[in-house]
């Protein structure tokens, strides 16, 4: 359990670190654009740590 708590929360810094990345990146070229990309990205961000969390439960309590 610590081991893939530990995996988890790693897993969510590297997301984060690779977002941030992205953000940057995209906001250089997309500043004309009228996008809500934070908000995009985000939600991104979030359904795939809600997927790996998700993925963890299921190895733990299904298997």
């Amino acid at each position: 359990m610590k081991h893939e708590l530990n995996l988890g929360v790693r897993t969510w810094l590297h997301l984060n670190r690779v977002r941030f990345k992205v953000e940057k990146h995209l906001t250089k070229h997309l500043e004309h654009y009228d996008l809500p990309l934070i908000g995009i990205l985000n939600q991104t961000n979030f359904l795939l740590y809600w997927f790996n969390c998700k993925r963890i439960w299921q190895k733990k309590h299904l298997h």
